[in-house]
């Protein structure tokens, strides 16, 4: 069986989060101060839900850019066939699941694209047991690990607020395998050593 792995799009793939900042910053800059402060309550969720409701994701998408070769790398993950590799991604309409399937089919024909629409859970949507998720965004890691999955912290800045194993380039993620392959011998042998 292969091993599972589910690649978030937006701070990942696509570097879709500086469009949406500027929209945010021009329409409603008190969200944006709580956005980036980290300081968010219920109803500011609700607000940025709306916003990105009506953005047009064609153009956020045709905005932003790949991060890191993250096509390429991901294609190329994708084609060795080593590994069951899907995109898992929130989405907040029809459309941005639509626009962002259309990207990934255009670059990486054949590669499963599965919108995760709010307010599910990516560990919600399909299970984490034993899969490996690539994600920018901590809160998402920790309920995957909660669920038996692992969690892998995308991160250009080298963030070392959360404890996951953490990557910059798609292509990383082969090191990580090997580590996790490696602490599950290492953990059998102990399990036979004191047998």
């Amino acid at each position: 069986m292969k091993r599972r792995i589910y690649v978030d799009f937006d701070g990942v793939i696509m570097d879709t989060w500086p469009f949406f900042y500027e929209v945010l910053q021009e329409n409603d800059y008190e969200l944006y101060e709580k956005l980036i402060n980290k300081s968010l309550t219920h109803d500011d969720d609700q607000k940025i839900i709306k916003i990105l409701n009506g953005l047009d994701w064609k153009q956020v998408i045709d905005k932003s850019l790949p991060i890191n070769n993250s096509l390429q790398e991901l294609k190329e993950l994708y084609e060795s066939n080593l590994f069951e590799v899907s995109v898992l991604t929130h989405c907040n309409s029809e459309y941005e699941a639509m626009s962002k399937t259309n990207l990934i089919d255009k670059h990486i024909p054949g590669l499963n694209v599965i919108p995760v629409y709010r307010p599910l859970r990516k560990d919600e949507a399909v299970n984490p047991k034993g899969a490996i998720l690539i994600d920018d965004y901590g809160k998402n890691l920790e309920t995957w690990e909660e669920f038996g999955g692992i969690g892998v912290k995308f991160s250009i800045d080298n963030d070392k607020k959360y404890n996951f194993h953490q990557i910059d380039h798609i292509s990383k993620i082969i090191n990580i395998i090997e580590e996790t392959e490696d602490d599950k011998y290492e953990d059998l042998e102990l399990l036979e050593t004191n047998a």
